[in-house]
C-alpha cells in the first residue's frame, strides 16, 4: 500500500545543505554548564537532559545523523518560553508534496505556522517542524513514509539530541502529523521504538494515521494518548494516490491502536469538511492539548 496526500505541482525542492547541527543548533546557558549527555545514535539511547539550557527560535537549521548517511532541516519557535519550568515540545510533521512552495514546512512565517507554534508556546512548548530527509521528488513526491523504517532512525536521532541538548521534559514531547505525516507517526514513530526517545507527552494524527505495520510497544507506554482528527469527506478520490482515504486510514488506526491497549482518542466519526486541503491545523493543536 502506498500513502500519499497532497496534490502539488511540478517537482521544485529546495535543496537542503546536509550540515551536522553545530553550525546551526547553538544551545545557550543561562546559570550552569551542560551537565553531560548521553545520546545512543538512532535508536535505543538514554537521554540525560541539560541543566537550565535554553534554544533559540530559528528557520532550516540543519541536522545530520551521527554517520552522515541522512540530513535534512527543521525550525525553532520557542518565544516567550519559561525555561525555570519543564518545558515540553511539539514535532511537526507535514503532508507529501512534489513542490515545495506548497508544504507547511517550507512556509515557516505563514499564518497557519505562526499560529501553530503561538498555541505550543503558551503551553511552554517549544513548536520543532522538521522536513523529511527524503530527496527524491519524483513518483509520490518527498514523504515521511517512503523508507519510513530510515526516516524513523534518522527523527529518533534527531529527538534524541534535540531533547537532551535543549533539556526538554521527556515526559512533555509531542507529536503531530498531517496526512503523510499522520501516516509516519503512527506506521514507525509509535509502532516500534516510542520508548526510546520519550517517556509521555502525545501524538496527533490529521487526515490519515492508518496502521499498516506490527505494532510493538510495551505497556509503559501505552497511556500515551494518540489523537485522530479527519474530516467526513476526506475519502479517496481527494489526494495523491486517487484510491488512498485519509477518512478510512484514520478508522483503521485507531482502531488498531484501540484493539493494542493504547489511549487512542476520536471526536465522534469524523470532523465536518470539504475534503483533504481544508483541516484547522492550529484549532486541532489546541483541541488536543487541551484534552491530555
Amino acid at each position: 500500500m502506498r500513502w500519499a496526500h497532497v496534490i502539488c505541482e511540478a517537482p521544485q525542492v529546495v535543496p537542503l545543505q546536509g550540515l551536522r547541527r553545530t553550525d546551526a543548533f547553538l544551545p545557550k546557558i543561562r546559570a550552569a554548564a551542560l551537565t553531560a549527555v548521553t545520546v545512543t545514535a538512532l535508536v535505543g539511547g538514554s537521554l540525560s537532559a541539560p541543566a537550565q539550557a535554553e534554544v533559540d527560535s530559528g528557520r532550516f537549521l540543519n541536522y545530520s545523523v551521527p554517520n552522515g548517511s541522512m540530513s535534512s532541516q527543521y525550525h525553532v519557535y520557542a518565544d516567550g518560553i519559561d525555561w525555570a519550568q519543564p518545558v515540553g515540545v511539539v514535532f511537526y510533521f507535514d503532508g507529501d508534496y512534489w513542490n515545495s512552495n506548497k508544504s507547511n514546512v517550507y512556509n515557516p512565517d505563514s499564518n497557519t505556522m505562526q499560529q501553530m507554534a503561538q498555541i505550543a508556546n503558551e503551553k511552554n512548548m517549544v513548536f520543532v517542524p522538521v522536513i523529511s530527509p527524503d530527496k527524491d521528488s519524483s513518483g509520490d513526491g518527498i514523504t515521511w513514509w517512503q523508507n519510513i523504517g530510515e526516516n524513523g532512525d534518522f527523527f529518533r536521532s534527531f529527538a534524541q539530541e534535540f531533547i537532551a541538548d535543549s533539556g526538554i521534559d521527556s515526559s512533555q514531547v509531542w507529536t503531530m502529523g498531517y496526512s503523510g505525516g499522520a501516516e509516519f507517526i503512527t506506521n514507525e514513530l509509535n509502532a516500534s521504538r516510542r520508548n526510546s526517545w520519550r517517556t509521555g507527552g502525545g501524538s496527533i494524527m490529521v487526515g490519515g494515521g492508518g496502521a499498516e505495520k506490527r505494532i510493538e510497544a510495551p505497556d509503559s507506554i501505552k497511556p500515551i494518548p494518540m489523537f485522530w482528527w479527519v474530516n467526513c469527506s476526506d475519502t479517496d478520490h481527494k489526494t495523491n494516490p486517487p484510491r488512498w482515504s485519509a477518512a478510512d486510514a484514520a478508522n483503521q488506526g485507531y482502531k488498531r491502536y484501540t484493539d493494542a491497549g493504547f489511549d487512542a482518542r476520536k471526536d465522534g466519526d469524523c470532523l465536518p469538511g470539504q475534503g483533504h486541503l481544508d483541516y484547522d491545523l492550529p484549532g486541532l493543536l489546541r483541541r488536543s492539548l487541551e484534552q491530555q
